[in-house]
């Protein structure tokens, strides 16, 4: 049986590693935000099966957030407070507006 080789990458010393995941992730738009968001919940969705059905509340939340969007474009809004299915109705909802 042969051995499977052993593959290391070259890595350069001059070159600072990120303190933590958040600092290595680059600055994002909203609109950015959420469509990456929407793309993880759609992934993780199709791989265990599961559906993302939003519910009245879930919808009324999507709607909600995207006035505020709306309304003040330059406010940070904290997506990751939001269940799964809001996202994903506030990325379809943006997607229809755009």
């Amino acid at each position: 049986m042969d051995s499977v080789p052993i593959l290391v990458p070259d890595i350069d010393e001059a070159i600072p590693l990120p303190a933590n995941a958040a600092e290595a992730l680059p600055e994002l738009s909203r609109e950015q935000e959420i469509e990456m968001r929407a793309r993880t919940i759609k992934l993780i969705s199709d791989l265990t099966g599961t559906a993302i059905t939003p519910s009245e509340e879930n919808i009324d939340e999507a709607k909600e957030l995207a006035r505020q969007m709306m309304d003040d474009p330059k406010k940070r809004i904290e997506f990751s407070k939001y269940p799964n299915e809001t996202m994903a109705y506030l990325a379809g909802l943006i997607q229809q507006s755009n």
